[in-house]
C-alpha cells in the first residue's frame, strides 16, 4: 500500500514539474504574457501588504501602506475590453478600480478615525464617496461605506 502510495506521488509531482516546465516556456516566447503575470503579482503583491497592514501594523506604518496603495491604483489605467497592455490593470475595469479606490480610500478614512486624526478622517471620506460614486455604487454615504467595508474586513 505504501509503494502504491509512494508510486503515485512520484508520477504526480513528474507530472506536475513537466506541466509547469511546459507553461513557463509557453510563458518565456511571449514577452507580453511574462509582464502580465509580473503585473498580475505586483497588484497583488501591493494590495495585500495594504490590507495586512491596515489589519496589524501601527497607525504609521497602515496609512503609509494604504497610501502606497492608492497611489499605485491611481497611476494604473484600467483594462480595456480584456485587453492588457503594460501600464494597465491586469484584471480592472474602471468600475473595479473605482471599487477598489473606494475601499482603500473608507479604510484610510476609517484608520484616521481610530487613532483620532479627524483632519485626515474628513479629507479620506470624499474620496472614498466619490470612488464609489464612480464604480456606480447606489448609496454613497459614509455610513453604507463604511458598513460594506466592516463587514468585508471581518
Amino acid at each position: 500500500m505504501l509503494r502504491k502510495a509512494l508510486l503515485l506521488a512520484g508520477i504526480f509531482a513528474l507530472g506536475f514539474i513537466a506541466g509547469m516546465g511546459a507553461i513557463l516556456l509557453y510563458f518565456e516566447r511571449s514577452s507580453d504574457a511574462s509582464k502580465w503575470i509580473g503585473a498580475v503579482g505586483t497588484s497583488y503583491m501591493v494590495a495585500q501588504y495594504a490590507h495586512t497592514q491596515y489589519k496589524e501594523a501601527d497607525y504609521q506604518n497602515a496609512v503609509s501602506a494604504l497610501q502606497t496603495y492608492i497611489a499605485y491604483l491611481d497611476q494604473l489605467a484600467p483594462i480595456e475590453g480584456g485587453t492588457w497592455a503594460p501600464g494597465r490593470s491586469p484584471w480592472l475595469d474602471a468600475c473595479g478600480l473605482a471599487y477598489e479606490k473606494a475601499l482603500a480610500w473608507a479604510r484610510l478614512a476609517i484608520l484616521h478615525e481610530r487613532n483620532g486624526n479627524q483632519a485626515g478622517s474628513e479629507s479620506a471620506w470624499p474620496q472614498a464617496q466619490s470612488s464609489a460614486s464612480q464604480a456606480s455604487w447606489r448609496d454613497t454615504s459614509k455610513e453604507h461605506i463604511r458598513g460594506v467595508v466592516l463587514g468585508l474586513d471581518r
